[in-house]
């Protein structure tokens, strides 16, 4: 399967700097998207996605998000995102890449359509590598 011509831009969420330069490393060494756009803060990646609906881009094909953050936890996001779905007919799918092992929070991410998957990090190649192959529509 080619996923570069399925994934053109990547959003990866998450506020610990050290997490979010390791989802960037395992996602730019599988090669799976043409773009990939780091956020420390969900608010700005929140803010970015609605300057990308205003202006008609296209939407980030997948978000990598952490759960626990400040000023905006991933399931705060998660609810913002949801009005910003009615409103464009791309399909955004989420993948929580969280520290948390909690089975409350893995459910809660089961209430979003676009959550596709829990990862408890570390996010590694290996996982995102076998998840794309035998999983990804």
């Amino acid at each position: 399967m080619n996923i570069s011509e399925k994934i053109t831009s990547v959003f990866i969420i998450d506020d610990n700097e050290v997490d979010l330069f390791i989802e960037e490393r395992v996602v730019a060494s599988l090669k799976i998207a043409e773009k990939i756009d780091c956020f420390s803060s969900p608010l700005r990646a929140f803010e970015r996605l609605k300057k990308m609906l205003n202006e008609e881009e296209p939407l980030p094909s997948l978000i990598f998000l952490d759960v626990n953050m400040p000023g905006m936890n991933g399931f705060q996001f998660l609810d913002a995102l949801q009005p910003l779905m009615a409103k464009k007919k791309q399909r955004v799918k989420v993948f929580i890449v969280s520290s948390s092992d909690s089975l409350r929070d893995k459910e809660m991410a089961k209430n979003y359509p676009e959550v596709v998957e829990y990862v408890v990090k570390p996010l590694t190649d290996d996982w995102l590598s076998s998840f794309f192959i035998y999983k990804y529509e």
